[in-house]
């Protein structure tokens, strides 16, 4: 027997670069301005990641981004009375030096409270090592003309075709979709779902993959009803987040399109940022690899937490046309947090028969390995 083995996790890539309390706390009304500015040289293509967390004290009200080599890539997405957010992205970035700041905004001070600071209380930067990974950015300026739909962003990207591994060949990628959206001094953004009416006198914004409409796994407007009229040209920037899975080899195709329900035409900007990744968990059950591999032979999977620690799951088999639940539709599934590992021989189960599905987002596929008999 031969013991194939692959770590899809690097560990020895993986560093934190940054992490600590930059103890940001501005107590007054203002537009945009950087408050930190962190850099960083990598001496190859890296995963960066990159988490802050924004915070608005009582009486505050305000929004907190970041700019990656000054493009904002990242926002809290409006926050008010002691209301705040953590918020982290990956990012696959070029060797070189590359600059992040750390921007705050702020439309409401109010009076009468002894705290009324809008904060940024985390600032963490780290390097992180996987296999197989891709990414593809764009940014745009737009006039959105009233009362219409204007794509603002149509991107279609390349999917890397599927590496053989030494269990079988990548069969699909886990895409992570960051989106920053905002009106040009303007916080009027409301971000939706499909089913969900378009807001008069705002700017909707919706997400289409492959011509679909697509429900954000998180998302955040900048407008708020209560203060519409406080400062309207400050702290204007949208959230937006999905996960989804695409197959190897092909291509996916993103719009981010805004209805304009203002009277009037509107100037509109939107950036976009995807990190792809076979290993990185998707929320629902994916088959990142077709396995091929002599009958007979053990196949081994290691999963861990990646940006959090879920429960992850892990299947063997395949829903049946009339299911009565995992006992029968699976011949084998582990499922649990921390470090999970798993573990099968193909004795009378058929290797080319099955599918190994995954699930758990927050975690990730750490190592694959396979007994060949």
């Amino acid at each position: 027997m031969v013991l194939l083995s692959e770590m899809v996790r690097k560990l020895a890539d993986e560093a934190v670069i940054k992490s600590y309390d930059p103890y940001v706390a501005i107590a007054a009304v203002h537009d945009w301005t950087t408050r930190v500015t962190e850099q960083i040289t990598l001496t190859k293509e890296s995963l960066v990641y990159v988490k802050f967390t924004g915070y608005a004290e009582t009486g505050a009200g305000g929004n907190v981004r970041v700019l990656c080599n000054g493009s904002p890539v990242l926002a809290t997405g409006d926050m008010n009375d002691k209301v705040g957010f953590t918020r982290d992205i990956i990012l696959l970035l070029p060797s070189g030096t590359h600059t992040f700041e750390f921007q705050t905004s702020q439309y409401r001070c109010d009076t009468g409270f002894a705290l009324r600071s809008l904060r940024i209380q985390l600032i963490h930067i780290a390097l992180l090592g996987f296999a197989d990974k891709a990414r593809d950015s764009t940014s745009t300026t737009a006039t959105a003309s009233a009362g219409t739909t204007t794509t603002v962003i149509n991107k279609t990207i390349a999917i890397p075709s599927g590496r053989k591994t030494c269990i079988g060949s990548i069969k699909s990628y886990t895409a992570f979709i960051y989106v920053y959206m905002h009106g040009e001094d303007n916080r009027v953004s409301v971000v939706k779902n499909p089913g969900e009416a378009n807001d008069s006198g705002l700017l909707n914004w919706r997400i289409q993959v492959n011509g679909m409409d697509m429900s954000w796994k998180d998302r955040r407007n900048d407008y708020n009803a209560s203060y519409s009229t406080m400062n309207p040209s400050y702290a204007e920037g949208a959230y937006g987040f999905l996960a989804t899975t695409i197959p190897a080899g092909g291509t996916m195709n993103i719009k981010i399109n805004v209805y304009n329900g203002l009277a009037s035409s509107q100037s509109v900007f939107a950036s976009l940022y995807v990190v792809l990744c076979p290993w990185f968990l998707a929320d629902t059950d994916y088959e990142p690899v077709n396995l091929s591999f002599p009958q007979g032979s053990t196949l081994y999977v290691v999963m861990e937490p990646l940006t959090s620690n879920p429960t992850k799951t892990l299947k063997l088999g395949k829903t049946r046309f009339v299911s009565f639940g995992s006992a029968t539709d699976y011949y084998s599934t582990v499922s649990g947090t921390d470090i999970v590992s798993w573990s099968y021989t193909f004795e009378s189960v058929e290797v080319s028969a099955c599918l190994l599905l995954f699930a758990g987002f927050g975690g990730c596929i750490s190592i694959i390995a396979v007994d060949v008999r």
